[in-house]
C-alpha cells in the first residue's frame, strides 16, 4: 500500500530515471527509432514513470539495498539497459522487460 515514504521514493526514482534517460547520449537514436511506438515525448516519460514504479516496488519489497549499492549508479545502469532494449527491439519496453532490466541493473552494480 502506498504511503508518504513510497510516494517520495517513487517521485525520486521516476525523476532520476527520466533525467538519466533524456540525458543519455543515445536518446536521439532511441527517440527516432521508437517515437511512434511509444507516442513521442509523453510516451517516453510514461516509460520512465513505469520504470520508477518498478524500481520503487522492488525497493519497498527489500529487493534493492541502497546502503550496499549506489542509487544513482543503479539508476544509470537501469536506464542504459532500458535504452539498449528499446534500440534492439525498436518498440516500447513492457513492464515485464522493465522488471528484468531492473534486476540486471542491480547485479551490474552489486
Amino acid at each position: 500500500m502506498p504511503n508518504d515514504r513510497y510516494e517520495l521514493r517513487l517521485a525520486e526514482n521516476t525523476a532520476a530515471i527520466s533525467g538519466s534517460f533524456h540525458a543519455d547520449g543515445r536518446y536521439d537514436d532511441v527517440y527516432t527509432l521508437c517515437k511512434d511506438a511509444v507516442g513521442g515525448f509523453p510516451g517516453f516519460w510514461a516509460v520512465c514513470a513505469r520504470a520508477g514504479v518498478i524500481v520503487t516496488d522492488k525497493e519497498e519489497a527489500g529487493g534493492l539495498n541502497f546502503d550496499a549499492i549506489e542509487w544513482i549508479d543503479y539508476v544509470d545502469h537501469m536506464v542504459a539497459r532500458m535504452i539498449e532494449t528499446m534500440l534492439i527491439t525498436g518498440k516500447d519496453i513492457d513492464d515485464v522487460e522493465l522488471g528484468i532490466q531492473a534486476e540486471r541493473a542491480r547485479t551490474d552494480v552489486s
